[in-house]
């Protein structure tokens, strides 16, 4: 099984994708085990708590990566749009509450908030570019409805 996780990491698919296909995998398989382990007679809790372990720390490596990946997509349309960022180390090099680091990789990914916080200025940056060229819609349609009643008149007058 690992073999295949290894080689889903290498396809040449978006790293999202290739993340998510990775985490079932794990998933489905440390879930199988787990399930024949408590379903045989012997009932090994030490294996079944080592098993269950494997299986968090396993899907806590792909939950980072897929953290740090959705981070990463979020800061690159943030800083394309010229937004606040909030910064990772605040007052006495302590992390803000917007940064959190990674356990098992120690990737720097933003919390729940700190998400929150950057969408929201995506959004309103968003809306005032979109209000920013809304007025010219009124100004171009009203152009071409003028455009059309000349060549309206015109090819009225010409074909009459």
């Amino acid at each position: 099984m690992a073999n295949i996780i290894r080689i889903i990491g290498k396809l040449p698919a978006p790293k999202g994708l290739r993340l998510s296909w990775q985490a079932n995998l794990i998933d489905r398989s440390f879930r199988r085990d787990i399930a024949k382990l408590r379903s045989s007679n012997s009932k090994d809790r030490e294996k079944l708590q080592l098993l269950q372990h494997e299986h968090y720390t396993e899907m806590s490596l792909i939950k980072e990566d897929q953290e740090a990946h959705f981070t990463k997509q979020l800061i690159r349309q943030a800083r394309r749009l010229r937004v606040y960022i909030p910064n990772r180390i605040g007052e006495g090099n302590q992390p803000t509450e917007y940064w959190e680091q990674g356990r098992f990789q120690g990737y720097w990914y933003l919390t729940s908030l700190g998400i929150a916080n950057v969408r929201d200025e995506i959004r309103k940056e968003l809306k005032w570019r979109y209000d920013r060229r809304a007025h010219y819609t009124s100004w171009v349609t009203g152009i071409i409805a003028i455009i059309g009643t000349v060549i309206g008149f015109i090819a009225g007058v010409i074909f009459k």
